[in-house]
């Protein structure tokens, strides 16, 4: 138990991954939680967050149909979405003209019905992309750097190890 309470959780948390419980815990016991990732880092092939089909959330059909409502792309609509729940998102980029639509979210109210499409797209722990730190390719695939360390808490498709 830690003598001093933590005032802010930085997690991944995206449509992909959600963390609802989390979240709920969080606010249960007066933490801010904040989000990482909060696209899923699509412009990383090593931690990129998909979707059951595959896709990364700028690419998602459901986020580009409510965008497209609102003359807003996927990865505004995501953002919004966080925000909505009451975290603050932080986005990375080094595109210039992604930087400044990350910031334009002015006036994109989602509706109810939308925040509930946008949890439908919720994977658990599935839909993370950035779990276990930094990767290495090893034999042609992506894996933790550390997956083969003895304290190393997960086993490569994320799971908790016992």
């Amino acid at each position: 138990m830690a003598r001093i309470k933590p005032e802010c959780n930085q997690v991944e948390s995206h449509p992909f991954f959600a963390q609802a419980e989390l979240l709920a815990t969080c606010r249960k016991l007066g933490v801010l939680l904040t989000a990482y990732s909060p696209l899923g880092s699509p412009g990383n092939p090593a931690q990129v967050g998909v979707s059951a089909e595959g896709l990364t959330v700028p690419k998602h059909p459901v986020l580009a149909a409510i965008g497209k409502a609102h003359g807003k792309s996927a990865a505004q609509v995501a953002l919004a979405w966080n925000l909505a729940r009451g975290v603050p998102t932080f986005p990375k980029s080094t595109n210039a003209a992604r930087i400044a639509q990350n910031i334009e979210l002015d006036g994109l109210a989602l509706s109810d019905e939308e925040m509930q499409a946008i949890g439908q797209l919720d994977r658990g722990s599935s839909g993370r992309g950035c779990f276990g730190g930094p990767k290495v390719e090893r034999e042609g695939r992506w894996v933790p750097r550390d997956l083969a360390h003895r304290d190393y808490p997960w086993n490569e498709d994320g799971s908790e190890r016992a």
